[in-house]
This record gives structure tokens, C-alpha cells and sequence, in this order.
């Protein structure tokens, strides 16, 4: 079994695949920011994974938060005894990166265009894609069709957004976003739940509309949705949409196939 973990600054987001069918046979997502020491964490996740947790034979990590990535590696090594590899410089993604400064490219953003281009080619498309993730920071990613990634833009999640408004005004609360009923609010709690769920909403459709226009004139580009806000938005939009809510985790097992003879020379020099 294959364990992946995408984590950043909110969650640690858990899969184990098998490799036979290329299936995850385990999903959970935890707090990154519970305060919990790695111990802890491998307790809470022995518990919900049982035996599966002694068949993992290889981890890879996403990882958006360096100064994390010591405890990552003891929570994974103390929970099924291997030592993963994270995405980065020496695995291969497949992914030819067009932009500037490669280093600077969050590892989520490249996970979630491999994952997506993946689905792509085995469903036989062969357009571009523009892949949408939405959480506490929202990225939005261009790929070509010939599997280039050629840009990306990020704004402010959803609950960043609420957390702006209300930590930085004197009189607006703080809300837990649902999906608004109209354009408009009638009370405080409804219009700024209306303004910060749509105006993301309009943003996402915005991105689409102007990088198909711009990017892909000849041939508008398939669009894949992920995060865990995506459920939000996404019965919002106007653009057409696909959902794979676990996309980064998609990406990071085709990362691992990619670079499966590395991860096994690893295991067998144990």
C-alpha cells in the first residue's frame, strides 16, 4: 500500500492507495494546527487505520509548510515505519513547470496538475486544463495540452476572507460561510456570507473566462475543481466543472508510480 499526505497550514490530508488498482483504500483529514505532538498523531491514526497501517510500503508528502516537515516525517515513519519522500527537487513529476523560479511553486499546485492531467488521459481528452483548488488559500493553474504548466494565480480562500472582515472591522462577526440563498443578505450575517462566498465564486468564473480567452483561444480548457471549500462554489458557478475533491492525493500517487524504482531501491537498502 502507498500512503500519500498533502499537507499545509490547515489540514493533513491522509490516503492510502492500493497500488493494483490505483484506488484509495483509506481517506481522513486532521487539523495541522491542533497542537498535537507526532506521537499523538500517530496514536489518533493507528487507531482509524488498523492493520492497513503495518502494508504501507511507501509514503510521499506534498508539504506547504517546511519548519512541519520533521514532525511529518516522524508521524509517518512512526506509523508505518518508512520514510517518505516529499515532492521537490530529485522525483519526477512529469510536469514540464513554465514559470519562473521552480523552487517557489507550492508542491499542492504541482499535485493537483498532475493528478488532473492523469484523470484527463484516462477519461481520453486532450485539451488543456485548468485546475481550481479551494481552501484557506485559493490557486488556480493553467495547463497546455501539451502538459505545460504555464501559470498560476492565488487569492484569498473563504475563511481567510471571513477572517479579514471580521478581525479587522470593530462591528462584523464572525460566520461560518454556507452557500447564500440570493445575491444579497438582508442582516449583517447574510451579507457579508453572500459577498465573500459569491464574489469567490465570481472570481473562479472570471479566472476561467479570461485564461480560456486569453491561454486557449483555439480550444477551451476542461476544468477540474478540489479543496475543501469546492463544495461551496462549485454549485455556483457558471463555468462547467469537473469535482475531484481528493486531487492532490490522486497527484501524489501518480508521482509515486513515476518514481516507484527509486521508493523501492529506498525500501530494499533498509
Amino acid at each position: 500500500m502507498i500512503l500519500t499526505l498533502d499537507a499545509d497550514n490547515a489540514e493533513y490530508r491522509f490516503s492510502v492507495f492500493d497500488p493494483e488498482n490505483a484506488s484509495p483504500v483509506f481517506k481522513t483529514s486532521l487539523s495541522s494546527r491542533s497542537g498535537k505532538t507526532p506521537d499523538e498523531y500517530v496514536f489518533l491514526l493507528r487507531s482509524m487505520m488498523g492493520d492497513l497501517a503495518s502494508s504501507v510500503s511507501a509514503a510521499v508528502v506534498s508539504s506547504v509548510i517546511p519548519k512541519e516537515n520533521a514532525d511529518i516525517r516522524r508521524i509517518i515513519y512512526g506509523l508505518c515505519g518508512v520514510s517518505p519522500k516529499f515532492v521537490g527537487k530529485g522525483l519526477k513529476t512529469g510536469m514540464n513547470l513554465k514559470i519562473e523560479h521552480h523552487e517557489q511553486l507550492g508542491s499542492d499546485i504541482v499535485c493537483s496538475a498532475v493528478g488532473a492531467l492523469a484523470y484527463m488521459r484516462k477519461k481520453g481528452f486532450s485539451s488543456p486544463v485548468i485546475t481550481v483548488d479551494v481552501k484557506y488559500a485559493t490557486t488556480i493553474s493553467a495547463v497546455n495540452a501539451q502538459g505545460e504548466l504555464v501559470g498560476v494565480a492565488i487569492l484569498p480562500g473563504i475563511s481567510l476572507s471571513v477572517n479579514a472582515l471580521s478581525g479587522f472591522s470593530g462591528s462584523l462577526p464572525d460566520i461560518a460561510p454556507e452557500s447564500p440563498g440570493s445575491v444579497l443578505g438582508k442582516n449583517t450575517y447574510d451579507s457579508m456570507n453572500c459577498g465573500v462566498v459569491l464574489s469567490h465564486a465570481f472570481a473562479i468564473d472570471g479566472f476561467i473566462k479570461r485564461i480560456n480567452a486569453e491561454m486557449f483561444p483555439d480550444k477551451s480548457a476542461f476544468c477540474v475543481v478540489t479543496g475543501s471549500a469546492s463544495g461551496l462554489v462549485v454549485p455556483l458557478l457558471e463555468s462547467k466543472t469537473t469535482v475531484i475533491r481528493d486531487l492532490p492525493s490522486r497527484g501524489l500517487f501518480e508521482i509515486y508510480r513515476m518514481n516507484s524504482a527509486s521508493f523501492n531501491a529506498a525500501a530494499a537498502e533498509k
